[in-house]
């Protein structure tokens, strides 16, 4: 085991040496950071492999099956702010020599050469390093992973099938990944599938790439580390978005049949259209489009920090809504009356914690101006289960006001601080007022 420490290190490595190990520990960034591998005249350099050992940061470089020299942590970055990306731990420079001549390989050079020589035909695990790497994977099966900085993986007819996870580790690692398609491919040769969080990309001869985790967003913070943000076409010299692959998942996911749409964090617009379809808004300010011969449409909304509407089309007017309690007891749904189309806000007033901001759609707007609020439609959907016989009128976590009018009636106010109305002809109600929060 060589270990230099601080200052300008040479390190000495000839054939017959053996299985030496090299483990070059900066105490400090102002040290230098010249470190030198000289290789004697017995190593011929096209016979040196370069390999990664896994995923980690060693480099190992073969000679024989006797002879290798291993440098521990060679790839290992350091991000210090205004000091930039620091190597503490890595050799800077390689010495060879070829026909009397001395060939100096850089860090750099050794890291372009452990990439190529990992790619093959077939099955391969490539880790990129702490810089702006280009991962290629070629035909077979490959996983490709390349971290920290701005990363091209290229793709393309006959690479098998592919997966990306860019695992960047850190903030300041680069934020612009890019997937180059090569050849003649175009945004029209290629098929998007989301699958959970990932992204799976088909292409006609069967090839296919997967992004792993790619819309797995942070709702508080703009952070996914494996998120691609570029998309670049050689046949046509198009350059899409990770935001243009959103859009046209959410397009393609819309059909004249019974549709699910799952958003992304960014403020989504919604619309099923024909058919019954459910509408999953996720994180940023979402709008659902709904109208007339849309069919029957759940929208569900779980991000309790954005601001969310409803936008009924031009031809609904708000005197043609009315407003009921959905399949659930927290469901509220709106049904155009003449053609019985609905739109079901589920868990519009499910309240988990009370006092917390709710998952709830804040407006529904209408083409005349008109808004409805959330307390809006609680109020008229209360008045709505109003009858003139026997009826079961439960309250939300708000302070309601609950009128069973005539008829033997149950008002049941839950959380909040309710009002109950009685009156001459209001029949033998019941009130059971259940306020179960300490607040």
């Amino acid at each position: 085991l060589l270990s230099g420490g601080d200052e300008n290190d040479t390190y000495i490595y000839d054939v017959g040496y053996g299985h030496d190990t090299i483990q070059e520990h900066l105490t400090h960034i102002l040290s230098g950071q010249i470190d030198t591998v000289k290789f004697g005249a017995g190593v011929d350099l096209e016979a040196v492999t370069f390999t990664r050992n896994g995923n980690s940061n060693d480099l190992v470089m073969t000679l024989s099956s006797s002879d290798s020299l291993t440098i521990l942590k060679q790839f290992e970055a350091a991000y210090t702010g205004p000091f930039g990306t620091q190597w503490m731990e890595r050799i800077e420079l390689f010495e060879f020599l070829v026909n009397g001549s001395v060939v100096t390989l850089t860090a750099e050079d050794v890291m372009a050469m452990v990439l190529t020589d990992m790619s093959t035909a077939g099955d391969d695990v490539i880790y990129g390093f702490s810089r702006q790497d280009v991962l290629d994977g070629g035909a077979g099966n490959d996983y490709l992973s390349g971290g920290n900085e701005n990363d091209v993986y290229t793709f393309g007819l006959g690479y098998g099938h592919d997966t990306i996870e860019d695992a960047q580790a850190t903030l300041l690692g680069g934020s612009i990944d890019r997937v180059v398609f090569t050849g003649s491919l175009t945004p029209q040769d290629i098929t998007l599938v989301r699958n959970g969080v990932d992204l799976d990309i088909n292409l006609a001869d069967g090839s296919s790439l997967t992004i792993k985790n790619m819309f797995a967003d942070s709702q508080m913070v703009e952070f996914n580390a494996n998120r691609i943000e570029e998309f670049y076409f050689e046949g046509s010299s198009q350059l899409l978005t990770n935001q243009d692959m959103m859009l046209r998942l959410i397009a393609e996911a819309q059909t004249s049949g019974n549709d699910t749409i799952v958003g992304f964090k960014w403020g989504d617009q919604l619309e099923g259209g024909p058919g019954n379809d459910r509408l999953e808004g996720s994180f940023g300010g979402d709008t659902y489009v709904f109208g007339q011969g849309d069919g029957q449409d759940v929208a569900y909304d779980y991000d309790n920090l954005s601001f969310d509407v409803v936008e009924f089309d031009s031809d609904v007017l708000p005197g043609e809504v009315v407003v009921e309690r959905g399949t659930g007891i927290n469901d509220v749904r709106l049904r155009i009356v003449d053609s019985g189309d609905s739109l079901t806000l589920e868990n519009q007033n499910f309240s988990p914690v009370i006092g917390a901001p709710l998952s709830q759609i804040e407006e529904v707007r209408f083409d005349n101006g008109t808004v409805w609020t959330p307390n809006t439609l609680r109020s008229m959907l209360l008045q709505g289960e109003m009858t003139s016989g026997d009826d079961l009128i439960r309250g939300f976590y708000t302070a309601d006001v609950l009128d069973g009018g005539a008829g033997n009636d149950r008002l049941e106010g839950g959380v909040g601080g309710d009002t109950y109305l009685f009156d001459r002809g209001s029949g033998h109600d019941v009130v059971f007022d259940d306020n179960t929060s300490l607040f």
